[in-house]
């Protein structure tokens, strides 16, 4: 936003400012409390004016003074100054955001952080199954292939011994299976 100021020593000059939070930054040091009856219109000409004129938003202030200057009012003064109240309720606004871009920068720093750490674990404890597993069973897959294994390692080729079917008596009742 363009702000025109109107310097101590009776000149003025445009500048450009960022408007945060009700607040218009000049500087690190200077800044003005906005009101929406303050703001104001510039055309400014492109090309020698043979370009549409593109419009953008003004303030007008006066350095050292933190109320904008209202330039559709009779006396060019804004009819709600600045005052302590406004500047504490700046204040607070001004530490609530700041207070909640810090938690956001600092959540997701170490939301990414623990993300990282979380896959790397997954990943080790995936890997240590992995080489306890074949390890447990790769001389059992290497003796079924091969044909030497017993009759329960899934690998072999044997085929498994079968249950005795042989009859079995009731005694209750002497009937046989």
């Amino acid at each position: 936003m363009n702000i025109f100021r109107f310097l101590p020593n009776g000149s003025a000059v445009i500048h450009k400012g960022e408007l945060k939070n009700r607040i218009l930054y000049v500087s690190s040091k200077e800044c003005y409390g906005m009101k929406t009856q303050c703001i104001g219109y510039i055309w400014r000409s492109r090309l020698f004016g043979f370009i549409k004129p593109k419009r953008e938003q003004i303030v007008t202030v006066r350095v050292g003074d933190g109320t904008p200057l209202s330039p559709l009012l009779k006396h060019y003064i804004s009819d709600d100054p600045v005052d302590e109240y406004d500047l504490r309720d700046y204040e607070n606004e001004f530490f609530l955001s700041t207070q909640l871009d810090v938690e956001k920068n600092r959540k997701t720093g170490e939301r990414t952080r623990l993300d990282k750490l979380l896959w790397v674990l997954i990943g080790c404890a995936v890997a240590v199954f992995l080489i306890i597993a074949v390890g447990k069973n790769f001389t059992s897959v290497i003796d079924g292939f091969s044909g030497e294994g017993s009759s329960t390692n899934l690998f072999s080729n044997k085929t498994p011994i079968e249950n005795n079917k042989s009859e079995t008596k009731s005694e209750t009742k002497n009937w046989y299976w």
